[in-house]
């Protein structure tokens, strides 16, 4: 066991590695918001969503500078291209209530009154969610499918999918939205499951195993005001970074 000296240099030795780490991920972060500042972020959009090569994607800016508007409007371009959505919240039903009337709203204007499905996980038995669904790739429906960030729910959609894809359906390319990016990824390795990972963890690692076993596209984009952990883990160099204005003040500042 440490005596206190120990404790103490073991205390201050870690705070400088905490402090050189996090120099070195905003020294790497700069880089790459260099390169960013070099397209636009209509053209960033276009590359996430047509370029086959391209399999992840971020939505970033601080908070309170419009990134559910800004996912609101890539989901718009996923529709339109045929994709269907599918979009995790926090994993807090007040927040998933109002992501849904605020979703189907605004992208109902955005798609010039198209009938747009907003379908949620939480709220609608298998029974329910099967009909919804086949009844929407039948008449081209846009869907987006809303899903909280927890293992039950999204076991239970790639479930569904196998299922669904068993019985003959066709299931669309999809866009995989994670609001609050920074969360959903709860260990480093992002590509296969092991017993200490988080069980939210291993459903989003199995649930895109599913779309690459069927080679069926996938995309998958993180909204975030902290991009760090994104960014390093899945190597992303595709960000569409909104313009802060100038008045902007953060909460470190108020």
């Amino acid at each position: 066991m440490r005596n206190f000296f120990e404790y103490c240099a073991f205390t201050v030795n870690d705070m400088r590695f905490q402090k050189e780490l996090e120099q070195h991920r905003k020294k790497e972060m700069g880089k790459i918001m260099d390169g960013v500042k070099r397209l636009s972020n209509e053209r960033r959009m276009q590359i996430i969503l047509d370029n086959e090569n391209v399999s992840y994607g971020l939505i970033y800016a601080p908070t309170q500078v419009g990134k559910t508007a800004a996912s609101i409007k890539f989901m718009t371009e996923c529709l339109k291209r045929g994709n269907m959505v599918v979009y995790s919240t926090d994993n807090k039903s007040d927040q998933m209530d109002q992501s849904t009337e605020r979703i189907r709203q605004t992208l109902e204007v955005e798609l010039e009154h198209m009938d747009v499905d907003v379908l949620c996980m939480g709220t609608l038995s298998e029974k329910q969610f099967k009909s919804a669904f086949q009844k929407n790739l039948e008449k081209n429906t846009p869907t987006v499918i809303l899903v909280m960030d927890n293992s039950s729910q999204i076991q239970k959609l790639t479930s569904r999918f196998l299922t669904f894809q068993h019985e003959g359906m066709i299931i669309p390319p999809c866009s995989l939205m994670h609001d609050e990016g920074d969360v959903v990824t709860k260990d480093i390795n992002v590509a296969t499951v092991s017993k200490e990972q988080a069980e939210s963890h291993k459903a989003w690692i199995l649930f895109c195993k599913f779309f690459a076993d069927n080679v069926i596209t996938l995309k998958r984009i993180f909204v975030t005001a902290t991009p760090e952990n994104v960014v390093m883990k899945y190597k992303i160099t595709n960000i569409i970074s909104l313009e802060v204005p100038s008045n902007y003040q953060g909460f470190d500042k108020m």
